[in-house]
């Protein structure tokens, strides 16, 4: 009896040796947040809600400013159908290594929120009218050199607008986090809700005397505007909608200071976003259409 009891209490200690000699599973990886980051910019885009006469009836349903006739839409003439400001607030973090604890320095993520204001055109047409007031003639030989015209162009805008809050979160890959200079990419994406939508008709008239030569070339013009007869505004609320996008952020960071413990937590940052756009207008469908985005922004580090 004696010798069992012995042999089982070699086993239990054998056992216990063993299981304290079993090496522990590592760490679980984590993410150290040290940074917060504030910044401002905006977003441009030649190819915007492109949209129907019939669709952007819907938005604006018995309008009265809208141009009789069929429309000859000069938007795509412009430089830019839409534009938007941008403001981002996002916390920061590096993932924690396994092997050393320390902080990545080539990798972050970012979490936060984004505020986005935007205006885009849905329409803008031109109707020009001239007549013949004078002719002007030269010297006594009584020569022909010009006319002058009375001339009205009457502009017609319709846009669409809303103030866009959206969940961001976003990985980065860095040259080097710890450096002063640091090069970064990385792909972000984002969703929220559009508040406040609203479609506006804008109407307004510029008449003018203009001088032109017999070859047709403009040699002068006296232009009047006024504000109150010239001008007319027309504004509908709309249905609530929804955005989402995912871009590439690309970057240049660069550390304030050197030797300073404030100034070598403060970052000055630079970036551009070419940016992939979805918007769900309720009235009408969804819309994709890329976007290209620039921000400056300001990195606080600990």
């Amino acid at each position: 009896m004696k010798k069992q009891l012995s042999f089982i209490l070699l086993l239990l200690l054998g056992g216990g040796t063993q299981a304290q000699g079993i090496p522990k599973e590592p760490a679980k990886k984590k993410t150290k947040i040290d940074h917060l980051q504030i910044s401002l910019g905006g977003e441009l885009s030649t190819s915007p809600l492109l949209m129907s006469q019939a669709d952007f009836m819907k938005l604006a349903p018995n309008a009265q400013l809208y141009p009789s006739g069929p429309v000859d839409d000069i938007r795509m003439g412009m430089m830019t159908s839409w534009n938007a400001s941008l403001f981002n607030i996002q916390l920061g973090g590096s993932p924690v290594l396994k092997e050393s604890g320390e902080k990545s320095t080539h990798r972050a993520w970012r979490v936060g929120l984004m505020g986005q204001s935007f205006r885009s055109n849905l329409y803008s047409t031109i109707i020009k009218n001239s007549h013949r007031v004078d002719t002007l003639f030269q010297g006594s030989g009584g020569s022909i050199y010009g006319f002058i015209d009375s001339t009205e162009r009457a502009f017609s805008n319709g846009y669409y607008q809303a103030t866009t809050i959206k969940v961001d979160l976003a990985h980065i890959w860095s040259t080097g986090l710890d450096k002063r200079f640091n090069l970064y990419t990385g792909l972000g994406l984002n969703a929220g809700i559009n508040l406040s939508p609203r479609t506006e008709i804008v109407n307004s008239r510029w008449s003018s005397a203009d001088v032109v030569g017999i070859d047709g070339q403009m040699i002068s013009s006296n232009g009047s505007y006024n504000s109150n007869y010239d001008f007319q505004r027309e504004t509908f609320r709309n249905r609530t909608g929804a955005a989402a996008s995912v871009y590439l952020p690309i970057g240049l960071d660069f550390r304030v200071g050197q030797k300073r413990a404030y100034l070598k937590n403060l970052h000055v940052f630079s970036e551009l976003r070419p940016t992939l756009h979805w918007t769900y207008v309720p009235e009408t469908r969804t819309y994709v259409f890329p976007t290209f985005q620039s921000t400056v922004g300001l990195k606080w580090c600990w």
